[in-house]
C-alpha cells in the first residue's frame, strides 16, 4: 500500500464486521477494527490492530504504532477528529486473547480488553 498526496497512516482506518487476516508478505497502513479475531501471519503494519470481540494471533510479525497526535479526517464527510481514547496508545488490542507464535516485532502498547494480561501470551 502506498500513501500519495499527503495521506498519512493515521488517517487510514479499515473496519471489518467480522475479521481480519493478513498474510504471508502483506504490508499495510492504518488502524484495523475487527469485530471479531484477527490474524497476522507474517505482515507487517504501520498502525494498530485491535480485535473489539475476540482474540488476536500474531505470527512472525511486526506492528508499528506511528505517531497519531491528533487524528482528523478530511474531505467533505468528515469534519469531527477521530478520538481513540484510552486506546490510542496500544498498537496491538484483542477483545479476548492475543497470542505471538513467532518472532513479531510490536512498537507499541499489547493489551487486552475486556480480558485481563492472564490473556497475553508472547512465545
Amino acid at each position: 500500500m502506498v500513501l500519495t498526496n499527503g495521506a498519512s497512516a493515521s488517517n487510514v482506518f479499515w473496519v471489518a464486521g467480522s475479521y481480519v487476516a493478513l498474510g504471508p508478505g502483506s504490508s499495510s497502513v492504518g488502524t484495523f477494527l475487527a469485530n471479531g479475531y484477527v490474524t497476522l501471519t507474517n505482515a507487517a503494519v504501520s498502525g494498530a490492530v485491535f480485535s473489539l470481540t475476540a482474540g488476536m494471533t500474531l505470527t512472525v510479525s511486526a506492528v508499528r504504532l506511528p505517531s497519531y497526535g491528533a487524528l482528523a479526517l478530511s474531505g467533505p464527510a468528515y469534519n469531527t477528529p477521530v478520538n481513540l481514547l484510552s486506546a490510542s496508545g496500544f498498537a496491538v488490542l484483542g477483545g479476548s486473547a492475543v497470542v505471538n507464535t513467532g518472532p513479531s516485532t510490536v512498537a507499541g502498547n499489547v493489551g487486552c480488553y475486556p480480558g485481563d494480561s492472564d490473556q497475553i501470551s508472547v512465545r
